[in-house]
């Protein structure tokens, strides 16, 4: 029989630094662990003069989605919470160390992605008033510049514009750029872009 105090442990790694580095972990394992189509989608709409957010998790035939957050921090602690309410995810505690939870407001982004997302967002929202909506999918694909997808569709839907990239912050900033054109056609009054 073997003493418990002396049992050798070993220490459970690190947290990821930030949420949005945690949702991009958890949903690489789940496509390891369950199902290669795994996918986290961010949506960003207006709604009554204000940015909502929606971000659903889907996997194999599974999706769990949460609406009409107001900001992206709320959807993505808010998606945790039912995606865990519902499903055990994690096999290993280990694994586990992964979880996109307890997350300040202040540490789900590093802050150049944050300014990233707030500049296409607060760009997109000023040009395009009450018709627009950005769609940000992440995808743990083999090929980094595809893991993150970026698509604006505005003004009655004729106007769509895309971007990728390896990181949400090269995905923000692909869009963005191939987006200008158009918040320069459409801009009701000179913006600084």
């Amino acid at each position: 029989m073997s003493d418990p105090t002396t049992m050798p442990r070993r220490p459970l790694p690190s947290r990821p630094e930030w949420g949005w580095t945690a949702w991009e972990a958890t949903v690489g394992y789940i496509k390891d662990e369950y199902s290669a189509d795994a996918t986290l989608t961010l949506r960003a709409y207006p709604k009554h003069g204000i940015t909502l957010w929606q971000a659903a998790l889907s996997w194999s035939q599974i999706e769990e989605t949460v609406t009409e957050r107001i900001g992206i921090e709320v959807s993505l602690g808010d998606l945790w919470q039912q995606v865990a309410r519902y499903h055990r995810i994690f096999k290993t505690l280990e694994a586990a160390v992964r979880r996109p939870e307890f997350y300040e407001d202040t540490a789900w982004f590093d802050a150049v992605t944050l300014e990233s997302i707030s500049r296409l967002v607060g760009v997109t929202a000023t040009v395009f008033d009450g018709d627009w909506e950005l769609l940000l999918l992440y995808r743990p694909v083999d090929v980094p510049v595809q893991r993150v997808q970026a698509r604006l569709v505005a003004h009655q839907n004729s106007v769509t514009c895309g971007g990728m990239g390896a990181t949400l912050r090269g995905a923000c900033r692909t869009l963005f750029h191939n987006a200008t054109p158009e918040y320069k056609q459409y801009m009701k009054k000179p913006l600084e872009l």
